[in-house]
């Protein structure tokens, strides 16, 4: 009797377009059941490809699929192209432009990796939701303990790659605080310091002030001293002889 299991799932995305290279937005990944089958749900970007690898795929295999298309906006069938490559780059099925398509009972025939490729470069304007579908069938000798391991090594890069991006974003949430931080040092030591200015110049104003409000008293002192100067001089007495 033969097993159901996964020679290994897509370890390699590669997504080309004619106009640049766009990321595949949302990739879900379910628990295999005890069938070992394996479920995605990707985009495909307008005028863009998807490709996945089946790796290491040795003789005997017998490789299905299934993959349903949809939109990303409002959930309405839409359709999409599928190919498969073996190692050698030959082509081994060619499915144009459906909604839904099916590709059973694949023998493989030759050891190493297959591609498979979902095209969406007709589509100018439509982001396109893939559900795809894929398990391999093998005999009962294969290596379950190998697929396990490398199914545990993708958990633990996706987990890496999350632990990164939050270590990422706490270092700029710490960077930002030790700006604000220091923001508010630097505001508060310069309040400080235009109020010791402002007291300053307060008190030098102050004693201007005074200085020259001393300095108008003096001067109005002198003037009314010298102008009753004036009228402190007695005139000179002439003799004046009276004719009869």
């Amino acid at each position: 009797m033969k097993m159901k299991y996964l020679g290994f799932i897509f370890l390699t995305v590669l997504v080309r377009c004619q106009e640049g290279q766009p990321e595949i937005k949302e990739l879900k990944l379910e628990e295999p059941a005890q069938e070992y089958q394996y479920r995605y749900t990707f985009l495909v970007p307008n005028r863009g490809e998807a490709c996945y690898f089946l790796e290491n795929m040795k003789t005997e295999y017998v490789i299905n699929l299934h993959y349903m298309v949809l939109s990303s906006k409002n959930g309405r069938q839409l359709d999409i192209s599928m190919r498969i490559r073996d190692p050698s780059k030959r082509l081994i099925t060619f499915q144009a432009r459906k909604t839904e398509g099916h590709y059973t009972d694949y023998k493989v025939a030759y050891e190493g990796d297959y591609e498979i490729c979902f095209n969406n470069k007709y589509s100018m304007y439509e982001e396109k939701k893939i559900m795809f579908e894929a398990d391999v069938q093998g005999d009962e000798n294969a290596n379950i303990n190998e697929i396990m391991k490398r199914i545990a090594n993708r958990t633990l890069e996706v987990w890496d790659e999350r632990t990164t991006a939050m270590h990422n974003v706490m270092n700029k949430v710490r960077t930002g605080v030790m700006r604000a931080r220091h923001q508010q040092h630097w505001t508060k030591n310069k309040g400080k310091q235009d109020q010791d200015r402002m007291e300053s110049l307060q008190s030098m104003i102050d004693r201007w002030s005074a200085g020259y409000s001393l300095l108008v008293f003096t001067v109005m002192v002198a003037q009314v001293m010298a102008l009753r100067s004036f009228f402190k001089i007695k005139p000179t007495t002439s003799n004046l002889r009276m004719r009869t």
